[in-house]
């Protein structure tokens, strides 16, 4: 089973491929992907960064010769079963994304959530310019959220500096 970097990872390589060679037929499907993985993603940078935080305080309890429990399996159970929504004001309040990322993440859910509710009277799946529009801007989404994850991981977290880890879109 692949981990979110590389699943993300493979996926960039595959939307720069169709961007670049201009695969119109295959904007819609990446669009819908993209939607998803912004989702799962921020879900997962919510859970880590949840984790990273009960990990500190067992560690502070344990220098203090006390345990403080923990069950990280909850915790990421309890980040996958978040909506949309939840998950988005959930990294807001752990100070994950500013105001600015706050408003695209919530536009793309509306935007999504329009977009497959609306899937069977969408007219636009085949215009190609109007797909490449939303694909690009749920791309540029993932890529801040990218961002985010990174200095979580390399600053926050200090696993030190891979330029292999991400090469996200």
């Amino acid at each position: 089973m692949s981990n979110i970097i590389d699943v993300i990872n493979t996926l960039g390589k595959e939307v720069e491929d169709v961007i670049d060679n201009k695969k119109t037929n295959e904007y819609f499907k990446y669009t819908i992907v993209l939607y998803s993985v912004t989702e799962n993603f921020l879900k997962f940078l919510v859970a880590t960064h949840e984790c990273w935080d009960e990990s500190g305080k067992q560690m502070e309890m344990a220098d203090k010769g006390k345990t403080y429990d923990v069950d990280f399996g909850s915790i990421r159970d309890k980040a996958k079963n978040y909506r949309f929504k939840n998950a988005i004001d959930k990294a807001k309040t752990q100070k994950l994304i500013s105001d600015d990322l706050y408003k695209k993440i919530d536009t793309i859910r509306e935007e999504r959530n329009d977009f497959i509710h609306e899937l069977w009277t969408f007219k636009e799946k085949d215009n190609g310019e109007v797909m490449l529009k939303m694909l690009l801007n749920v791309r540029s989404i993932i890529v801040e959220i990218t961002q985010v994850f990174e200095k979580l991981v390399y600053e926050e977290i200090g696993l030190g500096s891979d330029d292999d880890f991400l090469k996200l879109l």
